[in-house]
């Protein structure tokens, strides 16, 4: 069975078969290694090896009681050492005349236990690919063991098979609502009357997907492009390909892509970009038919943090772009004072001149923030006038970098002990707040219902595709009858109209 949190899946390196034994040959591209494998095979001698680097380490003849097979396995990565840990595990079964119909339980038996991995790492070496997928799910529909009269394998997490299709092409939404997901089990709570799609990043329950499937709600895999995969076809090509692997063994609806590095207009990157988004889209709707790919956009097209994408292209290639529009004040070009994450203004501008690129606005989805930030003043005047320390960031004097983001679950309840209340600012048309720590005052700006049902209705205006909220996480959802109502109230701003 796979665990209900935290799974982290890596690909077989191979599997093959000497006599009795089968050897599992598996690599991780994390600092550290940590699982299992249950199998129900009467009889079965084990032997697991680690290997890391230059060392090894081999544990022998592990029986356990009642016929059952649990192999732990550790693999920790020396920090002298730059190669991936690697782990082998071979499994030798009692040679009888049953033994083709053994071997073929065994490899259902892997598949249905899967191999869990804890893992932890720096954020740089951090790979989803980290529990049996793809390979393996091809070598069973291929057929292993032609004698053992084992069928191919279909592993759906869910309690009914019915709830691992995916929502069907056709089934399409009038409007889109989109909800971000940080993994947790906030998920249980969420009004699924309102949402089309959940982006999935990378921790989550599989239990989400079932309950979003059963209420016809699509689930993405959220995917980050580093610009070394933009570099090299090869590894943009295993990029794709593992990543549509990985969505369709895990029955999911399709793929959030996004690139958060600066990459200028004349680059080799600018194209290639463009040329991989293209590809991971042909790949996708062939092995996944009706399947999503989107794209994560700055909230302008101007080279924001400079983040210069051929725009136009990549909304011609993806099903839709998912424009953020909210960080706004990432780059403070004017005074350094603390400002709305997402000044309507500002928004409404942002997806203007998408549109005016000429793209199609139903190619077009408006992302609002459900959280704030909180900025240090270094200079306090008045509430509204929090001059802030000087923080470069990509060529601009400050930034909402220097501040700490805020979920709105935590803004509500921090509200009612600040100095001066809910203050509301005319011209950013977005709340804002003042508290005093360590005597330091400090200024928060967030958005609450009222901010974002004005900003919703931009969808009417723009004839936009639809809405998405980062992230679903950060509401209260507790039984509190004011978290309550707080809750709901930020769900039904989402569907002004």
């Amino acid at each position: 069975m796979v665990e209900k949190a935290q799974q982290h899946f890596f690909f077989l390196k191979g599997i093959k078969k000497f006599g009795t034994s089968i050897r599992i040959l598996t690599n991780s591209y994390r600092s550290s290694l940590y699982g299992f494998i249950m199998a129900t095979l009467p009889g079965t001698i084990v032997q697991a090896q680690t290997r890391i680097a230059n060392k090894k380490k081999v544990e022998k003849n592990r029986d356990f009681k009642q016929g059952k097979l649990r192999l732990e396995f550790r693999a920790q990565r020396h920090r002298a050492y730059r190669q991936p840990g690697a782990a082998q595990i071979n499994l030798t079964l009692p040679n009888n005349a049953h033994i083709q119909r053994i071997l073929g339980l065994l490899i259902v038996k892997l598949v249905d236990v899967v191999i869990i991995l804890q893992l932890s790492s720096s954020p740089s070496e951090r790979m989803r690919w980290s529990l049996v997928s793809a390979q393996l799910v091809a070598v069973l529909a291929l057929g292993i063991l032609p004698g053992s009269g084992i069928s191919p394998w279909h592993w759906c997490p869910c309690s009914s098979p019915n709830l691992c299709d995916r929502v069907p092409a056709d089934h399409q939404y009038q409007v889109e609502a989109i909800v971000f997901d940080n993994g947790g089990s906030s998920w249980k709570h969420y009004d699924w009357s309102k949402i089309t799609a959940v982006v999935l990043g990378e921790r989550f329950d599989l239990s989400l997907l079932c309950s979003a499937h059963e209420h016809k709600v699509r689930v993405i895999l959220k995917a980050k492009i580093n610009l070394d995969v933009l570099a090299d076809q090869i590894h943009s090509k295993r990029w794709i390909t593992r990543n549509a692997d990985f969505v369709k063994t895990l029955h999911m609806d399709g793929i959030n892509m996004e690139v958060r590095q600066a990459i200028n207009n004349e680059s080799t990157l600018y194209n290639g970009l463009t040329r991989m988004i293209r590809d991971t889209v042909e790949m996708f709707h062939e092995k996944i038919p009706g399947s999503q790919v989107t794209f994560n956009a700055p909230w302008s097209p101007h080279c924001v943090d400079d983040q210069c994408y051929d725009f136009v292209e990549l909304a011609k290639a993806c099903d839709y772009l998912i424009v953020k529009s909210f960080d706004v004040q990432s780059q403070m070009w004017d005074e350094c004072f603390a400002k709305a994450n997402a000044p309507y203004d500002k928004v409404f501008s942002g997806l203007s001149a998408y549109v005016k690129l000429g793209i199609d606005p139903k190619k077009l989805v408006m992302g609002i923030p459900w959280f704030g930030y909180d900025y240090p003043c270094e200079r306090f005047f008045e509430p509204g006038r929090c001059n802030l320390e000087e923080y470069s960031f990509r060529g601009a004097r400050c930034s909402s970098e220097k501040a700490k983001v805020v979920p709105y679950k935590d803004i509500i309840q921090q509200l009612p002990k600040s100095i001066t209340g809910r203050y509301w600012d005319d011209n950013y048309k977005a709340p804002y707040y003042v508290y005093k720590k360590d005597d330091q005052y400090h200024e928060v700006w967030y958005d609450d219902p009222e901010s974002i049902s004005l900003k919703s209705s931009i969808l009417k205006k723009l004839k936009l595709r639809g809405i998405s909220v980062s992230a679903g996480n950060n509401l209260n959802y507790s039984t509190n009858p004011l978290a309550a109502m707080q809750t709901e109230e930020m769900w039904n701003a989402l569907c002004p109209f």
